[in-house]
């Protein structure tokens, strides 16, 4: 497998012109080199990273996959659309996208361990699963700049390579997801597999006030009596019920306090957060964040 390796310059906060230069060197490396597969840098639609990423980044990476997977069809060959700065409804997000040569997209991996010390956890939110693919027959995975100093990562994609591989794992790893003046989320996330055909995955978020280091509730920070807190979660997770045919264990949540709840801070919002198969069976996959529209008390913003 022949791979071009398409090193640019970006310009900061420009996506029209990052967009047109990336098509340009991937179209020149197509006809000069003639590669299986062209790789782009991290974040080249809009460098490494303007403050504001509102103006610039992609939408649920809509402008990539039309750009890209057009030209990989057309030119017939693989791309590995290095990543991009992605808004979704999350926040933002370090997105790398990969077409193969019929603009299928294949594959689409947010980064998992964000560069701290250059403040990238304060922009982006990070991933949460590792990412394989196949291209042309071969099996490959994706790991982004940061993520290369985390063995573990790419060891458990390496394991997963054979889906009943016996071997154990146990990933760990910890990041701030979101943070006020006043507040902070951390959230620690867990990977394993005790082997199987199925891997496991958790994550529980712990909230603190940022004067003291004190854990604060959900019914303490939200606007909203604990009653009125405990039935805005009720009906969202019925709405999400319905629109999944029955599939979340509503009893399971109809215990629930409302602090017994784990919740996020990001982008100075608050929201509700489902470990993976809390509430539902291991094949319906998870329940989506429920934002808390009421926000934050007065004196928590």
């Amino acid at each position: 497998m022949k791979i071009s390796c398409i090193q640019m310059d970006m310009r900061l906060g420009e996506p029209d012109w990052n967009f047109a230069r990336a098509e340009e060197l991937v179209r020149a490396a197509a006809r000069t080199e003639h590669p299986d597969v062209a790789v782009l840098p991290e974040t080249w639609n809009t460098g490494f990273f303007p403050k504001d990423l509102e103006p610039c980044a992609d939408r649920d990476g809509e402008r990539t996959k039309a750009v890209f997977s057009a030209l990989a069809r057309e030119l017939s060959i693989n791309i590995v659309c290095g990543s991009v700065a992605n808004k979704r409804t999350e926040g933002f997000f370090n997105t790398a996208y990969v077409f193969d040569r019929t603009g299928e997209a294949v594959a689409e991996y947010d980064k998992t361990h964000l560069f701290t010390p250059s403040g990238e956890h304060e922009s982006f939110q990070c991933g949460w699963h590792t990412c394989r693919f196949t291209l042309d027959g071969k099996s490959c995975g994706l790991i982004i700049c940061y993520d290369i100093r985390f063995p573990e990562l790419t060891r458990t994609m390496a394991l997963e390579e054979n889906p009943y591989n016996e071997t154990f794992y146990d990933l760990w790893s910890v990041s701030i997801t979101g943070q006020t003046s006043k507040l902070v989320t951390v959230g620690l996330f867990n990977d394993y597999h005790m082997g199987g055909p199925h891997p496991w995955s958790t994550a529980e978020y712990y909230t603190f006030r940022t004067d003291t280091g004190e854990l604060v509730t959900l019914s303490e920070i939200l606007n909203a009596s604990p009653d009125e807190i405990e039935a805005f979660l009720l009906s969202e997770l019925t709405l999400q019920n319905d629109a999944a045919g029955g599939e979340i264990d509503m009893n399971t949540f109809r215990a629930y306090g409302a602090d017994d709840y784990s919740f996020a801070l990001r982008d100075g919002k608050v929201y509700v957060e489902f470990d993976r198969y809390e509430g539902v069976s291991y094949a319906f996959g998870y329940i989506d964040s429920i934002e808390m529209t009421m926000g934050l008390k007065p004196e928590w913003q």
